[in-house]
């Protein structure tokens, strides 16, 4: 863990033409870094008009990011991820903040800023207006006016202790209720399985009635196996080439007891994007095409042939029954705006996750933090779960929610028979980015999992990311 020192200064700057850039990249700094600016701490001092008592080295790291400009605000809240391993308090909600400020918000101007030191705890507050545009730039922009807080709290021990944000648009909270829930005491081991290089992202996984891992790489066009050994070879390889930049390939997959594979694939080209369809025996065919603009993700096919799809873009569950025949439309099951994420801020997906329950369809919301079950009969949704931010789930054979958080770095179960929600893994244990999970059951009460991450790629950035892995426990 990193030191830092305690803050007992107050500086305020304010007006467009002194941009902030503070928040917790310059504070979570190594005790180095701080020292090696030490020699300036007079001058800063005398910019900020704050008092020269206390610690000047906290005040040297946050004003030597207080003045310039920015592009953007990936600044402000830059906080170098690897430094909040372990700390679960608030560090969902000051993540989320960050990447939609980063990869949304454009035409920033900030109005004020403001920042207050106290024994335990610096408090940040940024005013500014911006225009964002949903769902990482691709949806409606509009120009809002913001208010970021954040409050870095200390241990007595002089380290980070928690985080908490709050964040609102044109007066109203957007943050949504985001935690990483607690571990339990015994947990059991895991291992991990097999490696894909750095940059990789494990975006599909699936286990087939042998106990076999396939998973898939997102937005590539090849679907790959794992043996039990850990080896790796590409499996089927389907008819279009990837392509990242129109964001033309695979997405997740599912098998059916007969060994189908069944392909959520995503294209601006109809005749590429929908329902891939993979059989032993055949050539793979675009099984069902699904009309656009649709970002088609997390699929799921039951035991009687029903497939559903979750389509991120539109709030919606597409569905294709077992009289289907190759190249006709899937049709809508559901589409609710519970599916939605935030209007306007979301970096993260709305509906991500989709799976069959035992009284109708289930669908993950990683933007608002919900697990949402809807009735198979009225389509009426009842919330399972919230708080958990959730990307890929499964429903094991135990009526327990295996639960992929994906940024937030934790493997999660969620037991509705208790309502008791509850961590396995995280990143203590090496788990970075889950964002895909298959089980293949071993008895009533016992299965074997397995999870594919895009080792924090998506939260951590290339440059501290790990490489993907597929990792394995028995529970």
């Amino acid at each position: 863990m990193l030191i830092f020192m305690k803050p007992r200064i107050m500086a305020n700057s304010g007006g467009k033409n002194t941009m902030s850039k503070l928040l917790s990249g310059t504070i979570i700094a190594t005790c180095c870094a701080l020292m090696a600016a030490c020699s300036e701490s007079d001058s800063v001092s005398q910019q900020s008009g704050a008092a020269a008592s206390g610690n000047e080295l906290v005040l040297v790291a946050v004003e030597q990011a207080l003045l310039g400009s920015s592009e953007g605000l990936a600044e402000l809240i830059s906080p170098g991820f690897e430094n909040l391993s372990g700390l679960n308090t608030g560090a969902p909600g000051y993540l989320w903040a960050y990447k939609s400020l980063n990869d949304l918000c454009r035409e920033i101007q900030v109005q004020n800023s403001n920042i207050v030191s106290t024994e335990s705890a610096l408090i940040v507050k940024h005013e500014f207006v911006a225009t964002c545009a949903e769902f990482g730039g691709l949806g409606p922009a509009e120009t809002s006016e913001f208010v970021l807080e954040q409050e870095f709290g200390f241990s007595e021990e002089n380290t980070l202790a928690n985080v908490k944000t709050d964040f609102s648009r044109n007066g109203e909270s957007v943050l949504p209720s985001l935690g990483v829930a607690p571990t339990k005491p015994i947990r059991p081991p895991g291992s991990v399985l097999s490696s894909f290089d750095k940059g990789a992202f494990i975006e599909g996984l699936a286990v087939d009635k042998g106990g076999t891992v396939y998973v898939s790489l997102i937005l590539d066009n090849n679907i790959w196996r794992i043996e039990k050994d850990g080896s790796k070879s590409i499996f089927a390889t389907l008819p279009f080439d990837s392509n990242r930049q129109i964001m033309q390939g695979i997405f997740c997959l599912d098998i059916d007891a007969e060994g189908n594979f069944f392909v959520s694939v995503n294209s601006p080209d109809e005749s590429i994007r929908g329902i891939w369809k993979l059989s032993p025996d055949a050539q793979p065919v675009l099984w069902a095409q699904v009309p656009g603009p649709a970002v088609l993700n997390g699929i799921d096919v039951d035991e009687d042939g029903n497939v559903f799809v979750a389509d991120t873009l539109s709030g919606t569950i597409w569905h294709v029954d077992s009289t289907h025949s190759a190249g006709q439309m899937a049709q809508v099951w559901v589409s609710h705006p519970i599916l939605n994420p935030t209007p306007f801020v979301n970096v993260w997906p709305g509906i991500n996750g989709v799976r069959r329950s035992n009284t109708g369809v289930s669908a993950s919301v990683s933007d608002t933090g919900l697990v949402v079950d809807f009735d198979w009969n009225t389509k009426a949704p009842r919330i399972v779960t919230k708080g958990a931010g959730v990307d890929d789930f499964i429903i094991d054979n135990r009526g327990r929610y295996v639960l992929t958080t994906h940024p937030y770095n934790s493997i999660e179960i969620y037991d509705p028979q208790v309502d008791d929600r509850y961590s396995l893994f995280t990143e203590q244990e090496g788990v970075w980015g889950p964002a895909a999970v298959g089980s293949f059951a071993l008895s009533e009460s016992k299965a074997l999992y397995y999870v594919g991450t895009d080792g924090g790629l998506f939260g951590r950035g290339f440059a501290n990311a790990f490489q993907a892995q597929v990792f394995k426990f028995e529970y």
